[in-house]
């Protein structure tokens, strides 16, 4: 085995992913502290989607966060799920007075994003919903 790699830290390749993306798309923000991207222009007035997970590949729902699509995506470390603190960040960043759906992508999140939604509570209209693979695109569509 070789110890060269293209980044030899591997704290920060999620963060340098979500942080390249937003450099290259406009209308999207990020909070880096949170590994939250999201809209900077979302609609308050319409039904907010949050989705999010673990970034063992890449940070993959962010691609889906755009107009139509989702308004904001949560970043877990390296093959974790995103805690509670960082999906609470993303539903207070993107709330929405129609209420905040958020999309799990694996059963292993339902978790975190479960504790980020009674920790809402009273605050907005935030559910979770999990959805398999084949349902996925269409539920952020």
């Amino acid at each position: 085995m070789t110890d060269r790699h293209i980044f030899n830290d591997h704290t920060t390749l999620v963060l340098r992913s979500l942080k390249g993306l937003v450099a290259t798309h406009p209308y999207l923000s990020l909070i880096p502290s949170l590994k939250v991207v999201y809209r900077a222009d979302h609609d308050r007035s319409k039904v907010s989607l949050i989705c999010g997970g673990g970034s063992g590949h890449e940070p993959g729902t962010v691609g889906f966060v755009g107009k139509g699509l989702l308004n904001a995506s949560v970043a877990g470390d390296v093959f974790a799920s995103p805690s509670a603190r960082q999906v609470g960040g993303a539903i207070e960043r993107v709330g929405s007075d129609k209420g905040v759906i958020l999309i799990i992508t694996n059963c292993e999140f339902v978790f975190e994003f479960g504790r980020a939604e009674e920790q809402d509570r009273g605050k907005s209209k935030a559910g979770a919903g999990t959805r398999d693979w084949s349902g996925r695109v269409w539920s952020r569509k």
